[in-house]
Formats: C-alpha cells, sequence, structure tokens
C-alpha cells in the first residue's frame, strides 16, 4: 500500500535526482533483512543500498519502486551477475549509479508492504485483501461448496470442488482444486496437487 507516488516524481524535478527510491521507515529487521537496505548522508542523498543485509544498520527499506533517468541503462549493463544467484540485482545497479555520482534519494511513499517469498507471505496478502474489502470469504466463479457456512477467512479459486461439509479457515484454494478431505483445513495453501501447511496468520480486525 503506497501514499501519493506523484512524491516521487515532485522529489526528482525539485532536486535534479536521476533516481528515486521508493522506501518506508520499517521497525521489522526482519523485513528489512528479506528486501533491502537504505543508506543516506547528511545531505540525504542514497550513499548505499544493501540487498539482503545480514547486519541492519537503520530501518529504512527498499520497497521495489523505483523512478529511474537514462543513467540506469549504463548502470544495469555494467551491473555484473551474483556469484550466488546467478543473476542481476537492480541493487547492484543502483550503487553503480552511487559510484558514478549519480544523485540518488529516497521518498516514504509505502505504508506497507509484504514480499512474497513463502507460501504464508501468499496467505497474509489474500486475507489482508479480504478484510480490507470487508469479507471473510472469496469464492470463485462455478466453485462447489458444500456448506457456505463453514467457510470463513478463505479464499476459494474457481471450479473449486469441496466435496464434504467440513471447517474451512484460513486458506488459500487453487483454481480447480477438489477438496475431499473429512479433516479441517485451516492455514494452509492448497493446489491441484498439493497442501503447503502455513504458520497461523493473525490479521488485525
Amino acid at each position: 500500500m503506497a501514499k501519493d507516488l506523484s512524491e516521487m516524481l515532485r522529489l526528482a524535478d525539485a532536486d535534479d535526482l536521476q533516481a528515486v527510491l521508493a522506501t518506508k521507515i520499517e521497525q521489522n529487521r526482519d523485513a528489512i533483512r528479506r528486501n533491502f537496505s537504505v543508506i543516506t548522508g547528511d545531505d540525504g542523498l542514497v550513499r548505499r543500498v544493501i540487498e539482503r543485509p545480514r547486519h541492519v544498520r537503520n530501518n529504512l527499506k527498499g520497497c521495489g519502486l523505483y523512478l529511474f533517468d537514462l543513467h540506469v541503462f549504463d548502470a544495469v549493463r555494467r551491473t555484473p551477475r551474483t556469484a550466488m544467484r546467478d543473476e542481476y540485482e537492480i541493487t547492484n545497479a543502483i550503487q553503480v549509479m552511487v559510484e558514478d555520482g549519480c544523485r540518488i534519494k529516497s521518498a516514504n511513499v509505502v505504508e506497507e508492504d509484504l514480499n512474497l517469498t513463502y507460501p504464508s507471505d501468499l496467505l497474509m496478502v489474500n486475507l489482508k485483501q479480504l478484510r480490507a474489502t470487508g469479507r471473510d470469504r472469496h469464492i470463485g466463479e462455478d466453485a462447489e461448496v458444500i456448506d457456505l457456512s463453514r467457510i470463513r477467512d478463505s479464499v476459494l479459486g474457481r471450479h473449486t470442488v469441496v466435496k464434504r461439509p467440513i471447517r474451512i479457515e484460513s486458506p488459500v484454494i487453487y483454481d480447480g482444486t477438489v477438496v475431499e478431505t473429512e479433516r479441517t483445513i485451516r492455514n494452509c495453501v492448497l493446489t491441484p496437487t498439493q497442501v503447503v501447511q502455513c504458520a497461523e496468520v493473525r490479521i488485525p480486525a
């Protein structure tokens, strides 16, 4: 969830910047370790970006939204692949820009974000969306469910079939999944071929 992203444009124009990074003041250090840390100087310019830092130095988290000018293309061209994952990291390209003397600032325009890395993240995002829309369930098109009264905080995809009147609490069930179990389904992600159990997800009311 973001605030007015036009703040990034305003900042870029006003300060003659080559890039603006959307950031969030983050109190959860584990969340920063899963994203990247943004280190700024006394002048507010970005001095360093650290992908998935082991040691968190501040509470400024990068959130994966960027505003670049044309300097980014030269930086990307000179960005090496990472040794561990053999990928191009956008944070490495940003660091190349920093070292080239590009003027980069951060804008705290993100109120809430979540990395979709683990199955529990997918569960969290869907349940948050349910809560935000004032609903306790989403039943997809052409789903076949015997007893809707036993379903809460759940997302069921299209053409889902639930064959027995079981209790269903806090799952995400993919399109086309056939549920035949007689046991309660709780805190999991179901696909047509597997069940991925997740830690309990608590969404504030």
